[in-house]
C-alpha cells in the first residue's frame, strides 16, 4: 500500500508541473431551451441571473412561436373541413353506387387527412383509408378486391381496437373487414430499413411514434411520416410490399423564412433532443435573433439535471450534475464569451507563439542519475513486496478488463 501512495504521489507531482490552471473568461449571454415537455426552464433562467449571467427570457421566443403556430392551426382546421367534406361526398357516392367517384375524392383527400393525422388524432384518416377499402369492396373490378384487403388493414393498424359499424354498413362489408384482420395477422413482420435526410429526423409509423429505428412491419400498406425542425414534414402511405427500404430526404424550409416560422411551421412543440443537429439549425439562430449568443438545453436526468450548451458553431457536450445551478455552471465553462463552443486546452504547451525561433533540446541526463527514475523503481519495489504479501494472504487477482467503445 505504501509503495501505492508513493506511485500516486509522484504521478501528480508530475501531471501538476505539466497542467496549467484554466483561463477565465466572461460567460456569453444565453437562452435557456428546453430538453423536454416540463423541463425546468424557469428555475434556470431564475439560477442564471442570481449567478450574475445574462438570460434572454424562453417567454419572449414564445410568443411568437404560439402566433405562428396559432396561424399553422387555422390552415389545419381548413384542412380538416375538406376532408369531412370529401368523406361526406364519398358516402353520398357510395349510397348512389358511384364507386368510382367514391374512390376519386377519397384518393384527392388523402394527402390533406395524411398531414394532420399525429399520434392521437388519426380518426380522419382511419375512416378515410376505409372507406378506401370499402369502395373497392364494392366496385370489384380487377385488382380491387386485394386492394380493398390491403386498405381495410391499413385502417386496422391505425386503430387496432376499431371496427366498421355493423348497423350502418351491413354484415357483409363487417364480414369483409374481419377476414382482412384474419389476413394481416398470418403475415409475418419483417425488418425494413430507414434511411432517412436529415439522420435525426422523427419518424411515426401508422400514426405512433418510433422509438427504435430497428423496423419490423408486416408487408402491406402504412402510413408513415417523417419531421424534423426546420424542415417542411413529409407523409405518404407506403407499399412495404414492394419496398425493402423507407428512404425519405426532408426539404429544408426557405432559409429567409424567420426563424420562429421555421420551427413552428415544423414541430408541434418547443421541446427539443438535445443532441438535434436539426434542432440546433433553427434554435439557435431564433436565440440569436432575440439577443442571446448561445442556448442552454435543460432537462431532468436520473440524477439531478442534464445541460448540453448549443454554441453557435455546434452542440457541445453534455453535463449532468445533482444540481441545477451546478449543471448550468459547468456548461457555460464550455462556451466562449462570444456563443462559440471553446476548445479545451492542452494538457502540454506547444513551442513559443509569436515566430520566435525554437529553443534547443535541453541535454537529458542518463536515466540512471535521475532522481524520479528512483523514486519509482522504490515505489516498484515497495509496491512488488506489498503485492507479494498480499497474495500470500490469499488475494485473488483481478480480472481483466474489458474494452468498451462508446459511439457519440
Amino acid at each position: 500500500m505504501l509503495g501505492l501512495r508513493a506511485t500516486a504521489m509522484v504521478t501528480a507531482l508530475c501531471l501538476g508541473g505539466l497542467v496549467g490552471p484554466a483561463s477565465a473568461s466572461a460567460e456569453p449571454t444565453v437562452m435557456v431551451w428546453p430538453g423536454e415537455l416540463g423541463a425546468p426552464v424557469s428555475a434556470a433562467e431564475d439560477a442564471l441571473r442570481a449567478a450574475g449571467v445574462d438570460s434572454i427570457a424562453q417567454a419572449q421566443v414564445g410568443v411568437a412561436l404560439a402566433e405562428q403556430r396559432a396561424a399553422r392551426a387555422e390552415r389545419e382546421r381548413a384542412q380538416s373541413e375538406r376532408v369531412e367534406q370529401a368523406l361526406g361526398a364519398a358516402q353520398a357516392d357510395y349510397l348512389a353506387l358511384d364507386f368510382t367517384a367514391m374512390l376519386a375524392g377519397l384518393d384527392e383527400a388523402e394527402g390533406q387527412a395524411l398531414t394532420l393525422a399525429r399520434p392521437g388524432r388519426c380518426d380522419g384518416l382511419w375512416e378515410l383509408e376505409f372507406r378506401q377499402g370499402l369502395g373497392r369492396w364494392a366496385r370489384s373490378a380487377e385488382g380491387d378486391p386485394a386492394e380493398a384487403v390491403a386498405r381495410f388493414e391499413l385502417a386496422l393498424a391505425l386503430d387496432p381496437e376499431r371496427r366498421p359499424l355493423g348497423e350502418l354498413y351491413g354484415p357483409d362489408v363487417t364480414a369483409a373487414f374481419l377476414r382482412a384482420v384474419e389476413a394481416r395477422s398470418a403475415r409475418f413482420a419483417r425488418a425494413v430499413p430507414l434511411r432517412l435526410q436529415p439522420a435525426d429526423a422523427e419518424v411515426e409509423i401508422d400514426c405512433r411514434e418510433l422509438d427504435d429505428r430497428e423496423l419490423s412491419l408486416r408487408p402491406g400498406l402504412h402510413a408513415v411520416r417523417v419531421s424534423a425542425p426546420g424542415y417542411a414534414p413529409w407523409a405518404a402511405v407506403i407499399d412495404t410490399r414492394t419496398r425493402s427500404v423507407i428512404e425519405v430526404e426532408l426539404t429544408a424550409l426557405p432559409a429567409e423564412r424567420e426563424a420562429s416560422g421555421r420551427l413552428a411551421g415544423s414541430t408541434d412543440a418547443d421541446a427539443v433532443d438535445d443532441g438535434s443537429k436539426s434542432a440546433h439549425g433553427v434554435v439557435v439562430p431564433l436565440a440569436r435573433d432575440h439577443g442571446a449568443a448561445a442556448v442552454l438545453v435543460v432537462r431532468r436526468s436520473a440524477t439531478g439535471f442534464r445541460v448540453r450548451p448549443w454554441g453557435r458553431d455546434g452542440i457541445g457536450s453534455a453535463v449532468e450534475r445533482p444540481e441545477l445551478a451546478l449543471a448550468l455552471h459547468a456548461a457555460l465553462r464550455l462556451l466562449e464569451d462570444d456563443g462559440s463552443l471553446r476548445v479545451p486546452a492542452p494538457r502540454i504547451a506547444g513551442g513559443p507563439a509569436g515566430g520566435e525561433p525554437t529553443p534547443a533540446a535541453p541535454t537529458r541526463k542518463p536515466v540512471l542519475r535521475t532522481w524520479w527514475f528512483w523514486t519509482i523503481v522504490g515505489s516498484v519495489a515497495l509496491t512488488g513486496g506489498a503485492l507479494g504479501l498480499g497474495l500470500g494472504l490469499g488475494l485473488r487477482e483481478p480480472a481483466p478488463g474489458r474494452l468498451v467503445v462508446v459511439a457519440r
